[in-house]
């Protein structure tokens, strides 16, 4: 039920949402600002329509991971950029990331966390939703999503890349990289 009111959510509360969350996780103090520059430079070059503000920040960390967030948010690790060796890699990666917030896959944020997002929605206590997301942010920073919703992000992300021209082998190329640097030979989520 919390997942389906969820969907009625507007995406400028979405937005709050995600920057309250990304604020509580107090990335913003690893912020590499020139990378990140650089990385939203480079997806408003890719053009994609949508109605969201996509804000890209990249972290300086030695997680091999990023993850998107309600509302437009797209955190990429730099020890995950270091892996991307190319133009189309980095096409798949942000265009991956991209479509979890598109098509709002963070809905499945509010299933996990259930009833208390679910009352403060129902009640509009934008307030009490905040704060149990906030409480919450360290478990949502390694949240995954289902099978399902990344076959999806790997299908949209992929259809993004081909319809700008753009090889779509980056996304096999960035999937190898990925396994080859991780341990024991297991992909990052």
């Amino acid at each position: 039920l919390s997942e389906k009111l969820a969907s009625k959510v507007s995406i400028k509360t979405e937005q709050q949402l995600g920057d309250a969350v990304y604020e509580a996780m107090g990335l913003s103090a690893q912020e590499d600002t020139a990378a990140s520059f650089a990385l939203n430079e480079f997806f408003a070059a890719l053009d994609v329509p949508t109605a969201y503000r996509i804000r890209i920040t990249v972290v300086n960390d030695n997680v091999v991971n990023a993850f998107a967030l309600p509302g437009g948010r797209i955190v990429v690790y730099s020890a995950l950029l270091k892996q991307v060796q190319s133009y189309p890699e980095l096409a798949a990666l942000l265009s991956h990331e991209f479509t979890h917030v598109n098509n709002r896959h963070s809905k499945s944020i509010f299933r996990k966390l259930g009833s208390k997002v679910f009352i403060g929605l129902l009640f509009g206590r934008f307030g009490n939703v905040t704060s149990v997301l906030v409480n919450h942010a360290d478990d949502l920073k390694s949240l995954t999503y289902s099978r399902k919703l990344e076959k999806e992000a790997d299908t949209e992300g992929l259809n993004i890349l081909t319809q700008r021209k753009i090889d779509p082998q980056g996304f096999v190329s960035l999937f190898n990289h990925l396994k080859a640097s991780a341990p024991s030979n297991e992909l990052p989520e």
